[in-house]
């Protein structure tokens, strides 16, 4: 059971970076990449977790957390991933191209 919530989790964020063939590292793609599993995680456990006997206005909080918390993560890897690449560690990534100085 474990393994299928993992997937479920793990799966989504995959999709959003396979869908830019993992070259696309934009402040707007990281924030997806949080958004879009933090939904699928709602829908899946609307029913089993009990969201769905919730009034309409905690309902629509819940997705709303799931969505504000899901594009805060991806700002602040953004801001991780930035801070870490103008070291230079990540200028084999994709992540890293862009803070590389033409010489």
């Amino acid at each position: 059971m474990e393994l299928i919530a993992i997937v479920a989790s793990g799966l989504p964020i995959e999709l959003v970076f396979l869908a830019t063939r993992y070259r696309d590292y934009r402040l707007f793609i990281l924030m997806l990449a949080g958004i879009v599993p933090g939904l699928v995680d709602v829908v899946i456990g609307w029913v089993p977790f009990g969201l769905v006997s919730l009034s309409i206005e905690m309902q629509i909080a819940v997705v709303a957390v799931a969505i504000i918390s899901g594009a805060l993560g991806g700002w602040l890897a953004k801001i991780l991933a930035d801070a870490i690449a103008k070291t230079g560690v990540l200028s084999s990534y994709a992540v890293g191209q862009e803070h590389q100085k033409e010489i």
